[in-house]
Order: structure tokens, then sequence, then C-alpha cells
């Protein structure tokens, strides 16, 4: 997934860059009245990001399908572990008031 967001970062910093045409004259003096400076982009790169964030999310999504094993520690148990916690310590309240 971090290699994924290597790819993906590097893809969207070359999908747009900055382009500019200076002219100069005869004497190599800088004419800046004919100079252009303009915002380009390479549809290849847009194209790969788009793919590459498309698969990034669909890994997502598959891990998000995966069966926690039973007796696994859930993030919401933590959760209200350090709930209680703070409570306790914060507010002096007794585990018990608390459902325990």
């Amino acid at each position: 997934m971090l290699g994924l967001q290597v790819f993906l970062h590097w893809f969207v910093s070359q999908s747009f860059f900055v382009v500019q045409v200076s002219v100069f004259n005869e004497g190599m003096l800088d004419n800046d009245f004919a100079s252009i400076s303009n915002c380009g982009f390479s549809p290849m790169a847009i194209i790969c990001a788009i793919i590459v964030a498309l698969v990034m999310m669909l890994f997502t999504w598959g891990l998000g399908l995966r069966k926690f094993k039973k007796g696994s520690p859930l993030w919401w148990g933590i959760a209200v572990r350090l709930l209680e916690w703070f409570a306790i310590l914060h507010f002096g309240l007794n585990a018990s008031l608390l459902g325990n």
C-alpha cells in the first residue's frame, strides 16, 4: 500500500507542470515581451494516477470486507476502555457508574 502511495504521489506530481519559453535576441538578451509562461499537463500521468488511486481504493475496500478472528480486539473496545480511563482520572467517576 505504501508503494502504491509513492507511485500515486509521483504520478500526481508529473501530471501538472509549469512551462516557460524565453525568447532571446541576437545579442543573447532576454525579451520579456515575447516570453511565455503556461501550465502544462500530461494526460498519461493523469490516467496512471487515476488507475493507481482506483487500485488503492479497491484494495482498501477489500481489506474492509475481511472477517475478524474470534477474540481479536476491535478498536471500539479499546476506545471504550480509554474513555472509561479518562472519565475515572479526569472526573473522578467510579467505573461502576459507566456500566461495568
